[in-house]
C-alpha cells in the first residue's frame, strides 16, 4: 500500500481480530520484497491509478518479479460499460455508520472533466462526516485512467510475463465476463509464464528478457 495511514490501519484492524499480517508501504509500480508469492491481487479498480502505458507495464514487471512460475495475478477493474459511459455497475455514493459516526462518500461530481486523448478522468471525491465530536467535510481531486479490456489484453501481451487465463464479471459470486446487468467489475486473472526468454515490445522496439 502507498499510504502510511492505510498501512497503520491495516495492522491495527488485523490485530484487533488476532490476525498477524505483514504490511508494506510502497509504490505499486516499484516495490521490492524478499519473498516470492503464488498469488497477487490488485482490487477496487486500483489499476485506474496507472495513468499511462509505461506505468501499467512497469507494474506488471514488478509483480512478475515477485511471483513464482505459474503464480496468479488477479486484477479487479472497472467494467467496460462504465468506461464507455453506457451504464453503471457500481455505486458512486455510499454511507457507513459505526460507533456513533456517520460517513458519507461521493465519488465524482458535476463538471468533472474527462480527457478522451489520455483517457484520464479528473474526479471529485467528497467525504462528509458527523458524530458526537462534530462534523466536517473533505474534498479532494483524483486522477483515474479508463482502461478497456482490449487495451489491457494488448498490454499484458506486450509485457511478455503473463497469460490471461480468465475473464470474470465478479469475484463473489464468480460471474462470466459480459455486459449483463448482473456483472460488476472486470476481473482479469493472469498466470505468470515459466522462466524463459520472452520477447517484449517497449517503445516500439523488440527486445529479449528473462522473467525472474
Amino acid at each position: 500500500m502507498h499510504s502510511a495511514a492505510a498501512h497503520d490501519y491495516a495492522l491495527a484492524f488485523a490485530g484487533s481480530d488476532g490476525v498477524r499480517i505483514e504490511a508494506v508501504c510502497a509504490d505499486i509500480v516499484d516495490f521490492q520484497l524478499e519473498q516470492r508469492f503464488d498469488l497477487a491481487m490488485l482490487l477496487m479498480d486500483s489499476a485506474s491509478n496507472l495513468l499511462d502505458n509505461d506505468a501499467v507495464l512497469h507494474q506488471l514487471d514488478c509483480v512478475a518479479a515477485h511471483l513464482a512460475d505459474g503464480g496468479l495475478y488477479v486484477l479487479e477493474m472497472s467494467l467496460p460499460r462504465n468506461s464507455f459511459a453506457v451504464g453503471k455497475s457500481t455505486s458512486t455514493q455510499w454511507t457507513s455508520e459505526a460507533d456513533g459516526l456517520r460517513v458519507d462518500m461521493s465519488w465524482g461530481g458535476d463538471g468533472d472533466a474527462f480527457d478522451p486523448v489520455t483517457q484520464i478522468d479528473e474526479v471529485t471525491v467528497t467525504m462528509s462526516w458527523s458524530g458526537a465530536d462534530g462534523d466536517g467535510q473533505l474534498v479532494e481531486r483524483a486522477r483515474q485512467r479508463r482502461i478497456t479490456a482490449n487495451e489491457f489484453d494488448a498490454l499484458v501481451r506486450c509485457s511478455g510475463h503473463f497469460d490471461i487465463v480468465e475473464w470474470l464479471g465478479s469475484l463473489v459470486p464468480p460471474l462470466p465476463f459480459s455486459n449483463e446487468p448482473a456483472a460488476g467489475p472486470m476481473v482479469t486473472v493472469l498466470r505468470k509464464r515459466a522462466a524463459r526468454a520472452v520477447t517484449t515490445v517497449r517503445g516500439g522496439e523488440l527486445g529479449a528478457s528473462t522473467p525472474e
